[in-house]
């Protein structure tokens, strides 16, 4: 019997096996969607954002599948393992690599997410009273406070 493997990516993946007599059995792989990833820089380094929680992409690369885990990596090759992947410090232009793994299809889909951190922006608005206004943004929150000069 010989047997020939065919992959195919695209946001999903697939493995066909095509089996002497013809007979063709599909098993989908595990939905692994790579992810553009932009937020503010939370530190003293404007392009770093700290304290990250990777498992955050976990539900938007698997698209909710039940049965999958996410194993995230810094290389391609998928051979160096992130340790601590609940408190990660991003840099702008990083690439991190993952691979799902699924106990409903029973395979591994790969993908990859790019980071761009930018500086968090500052506004100052100055009220014709003298008194200013800080404002600090980040890529969800709002702060603002008063300040007088």
């Amino acid at each position: 019997m010989s047997t020939r493997f065919t992959f195919i990516r695209n946001v999903t993946f697939a493995l066909v096996f095509v089996l002497s007599g013809g007979l063709n059995v599909l098993l989908a792989a595990p939905i692994a969607k790579d992810t553009v990833l932009t937020l503010c820089g939370n530190s003293q380094t404007p392009t770093d954002y700290e304290g990250f929680d990777l498992t955050t992409l976990h539900a938007g690369i698997t698209e909710g599948e039940v049965g999958s885990s996410v194993t995230w990596f810094i290389d391609a090759a998928r051979t160096n393992q992130i340790v601590g992947e609940s408190d990660y410090t991003l840099t702008n232009g990083d690439i991190f690599y993952f691979s799902v793994y699924s106990t409903q299809v029973g395979g591994v889909g790969e993908g990859r997410v790019t980071v761009t951190v930018i500086a968090k922006p500052v506004a100052t608005i100055i009220e014709p009273a003298g008194r200013s206004i800080t404002i600090n943004a980040t890529s969800y929150n709002l702060e603002a406070g008063a300040v007088a000069t």
